[in-house]
Order: C-alpha cells, then sequence, then structure tokens
C-alpha cells in the first residue's frame, strides 16, 4: 500500500509539502521496521543462549540406589537381630555372672560395671569395664562370648587388675582442672562438659601406672570433643585425645 501510494505520488506530483510528510513516513517506517527486525534477532540469540545453558538432570543410577537400599534394609535387619528382650537379657547375664564367680571369684563379678550386650548371629557379646570403689578404670575390661545354641561361654579377655591400690579422694577440684585446660588451651571461650572422675591406665610405663583423674570434655569451638585426663593428686594433665582427629 505504501509503494503504491509513492507511485501516486510521482505520478501525480503534488505541493512540496506532501512529499515532505510521505517522505518522513517512508522513512519512520523503515526506522519502526529495522528495529522489529534487530530486536528479534536478539530474542532469537539470547533464547538460544538460555537454552545452551540448561543442564539436564542426569539420569539416575537405579544399580547404585539399588545397592543403597540392599545395605538400608540389611542395617534394619541388623538392628532388629540385636534386639534383646528383658528376659533374654536376664537370662544372658545370669550366665556370665556365674561363670565369672565360679571361674575368678565373686568379688571380681562385684567390681563390674556392665557396658555392652548385644546378640550376634548365634552368639552374645558381653562387656564389662572394672570398677575401683565406684569408680570405673578405663581400659580395664573383661568381654565374653556366649553361644546362644547351648548357653556355654565360648571365649574370655581380661584385662582385670586385682592389684590395683589407689587413693580416690580428690586433692584437686573439678574447678581448678578445668582452668588448667583453659590456660592450656589459651582461648577466650571455653566451654566444659564435665565427665567425672575415672581412674586413667596409664600403659606406657612400666609396671602400668594408674591416676585418680578428673575425665573432662571440652564442647566449645574449635576444640568440640576434646578430652582430657587432669590428674586430681598432682594438677597435671596426663592424657588428652580428640574425637575430630
Amino acid at each position: 500500500m505504501i509503494i503504491k501510494r509513492i507511485k501516486d505520488i510521482q505520478e501525480k506530483p503534488e505541493d512540496e509539502k506532501t512529499k515532505i510528510v510521505w517522505a518522513l513516513a517512508i522513512f519512520f517506517m523503515i526506522i519502526i521496521i529495522g528495529g522489529w527486525v534487530s530486536s528479534f534477532k536478539n530474542t532469537k540469540k539470547e533464547l538460544s543462549n538460555d537454552f545452551n545453558q540448561i543442564v539436564l538432570p542426569s539420569f539416575v543410577d537405579i544399580e547404585s540406589k539399588m545397592s543403597d537400599l540392599d545395605m538400608t534394609i540389611r542395617s534394619v535387619d541388623d538392628i532388629k537381630s540385636e534386639i534383646i528382650s528383658e528376659n533374654e537379657r536376664h537370662q544372658i547375664e545370669e550366665i556370665a555372672k556365674k561363670y565369672i564367680t565360679e571361674n575368678h571369684s565373686e568379688n571380681i563379678y562385684n567390681n563390674l560395671n556392665l557396658t555392652q550386650i548385644k546378640k550376634i548371629d548365634n552368639d552374645w557379646k558381653l562387656e564389662y569395664q572394672q570398677l575401683y570403689q565406684d569408680i570405673l578404670i578405663e581400659k580395664n575390661t573383661i568381654s565374653l562370648t556366649i553361644d546362644n545354641s547351648d548357653e556355654t561361654v565360648r571365649s574370655f579377655v581380661s584385662t582385670y587388675d586385682k592389684e590395683i591400690v589407689i587413693d580416690t579422694i580428690p586433692d584437686v577440684k573439678i574447678e581448678e582442672a578445668q582452668g588448667l585446660i583453659a590456660a592450656e588451651l589459651n582461648y577466650d571461650k571455653i566451654e566444659f562438659k564435665d565427665s567425672g572422675l575415672v581412674i586413667y591406665k596409664n600403659i606406657v610405663k612400666s609396671p602400668t601406672e594408674y591416676h585418680l583423674t578428673w575425665k573432662i570434655q571440652v564442647v566449645s569451638r574449635p576444640f568440640y570433643d576434646d578430652y582430657y585426663y587432669v590428674d586430681a593428686k598432682s594438677a597435671n594433665i596426663v592424657y588428652h585425645y580428640s574425637l575430630n582427629k
């Protein structure tokens, strides 16, 4: 229509004003159409770039997921197999007690604290820790394996020490022990979780040395889960370990 109108102007000349108006109209029309074309090209380019940037999700590794599921099922089965009824627990503890008292002594049994009992396949596993005047001695244990089918003791392993003699009255207060740890760490804010008195067994020394200690857990960052043993007699740090290392 615009082209036809231009031809009409050329064939039937009008005044100069009309010619100028039409020339300007054609000029602006060309600019508008050019802008549309340019905008379309840019939009097409952006859409193409966006599409190229799309990251398609990887296909699920079915074999790996099935393996994880199988492990989970086995873990649940293991937990179920370790569930012990009160009657079973009482029965197996009586077997262990009878074995220890008859083959060793009643005094030894009376100075034990049961820390673990679990059922694995056809065996019962029990572990006791030695007490001295009701204070736990770390690393002094008795472990038993009892056959579930015939209730016989299949293994007995002991690090029980009948010769231990130690003063169990602390000369160092727990607050003093915490102060020693704070000075050792040289840190502004130290938080502790008291674990109380334990008897620390130093197996490096010969003969073996026993220390009445405050076992103290540090719970503040960056020392979380650090454990210190402070001698409750001499106020020395005798041992330290961290679960984060």
